[in-house]
């Protein structure tokens, strides 16, 4: 199995990066594969309605 975890936290190391450490850990205990993707990295830019989508 393979858990994503979406994080979309305005603050990268904020209380829920924190709150995710217990989280991740006990998937790791139970050898459950973890991809994290932290959505503060990435340039997200919302809708122009250019219609190239």
């Amino acid at each position: 199995m393979i858990v994503l975890i979406l994080m979309a936290s305005p603050r990268k190391n904020g209380n829920t990066a924190s709150l995710l450490v217990p989280f991740k850990e006990e998937l790791d205990k139970n050898n459950i594969q973890v991809k994290e993707l932290n959505l503060y990295d990435k340039d997200i830019k919302p809708c122009i309605a250019c219609k190239k989508c």
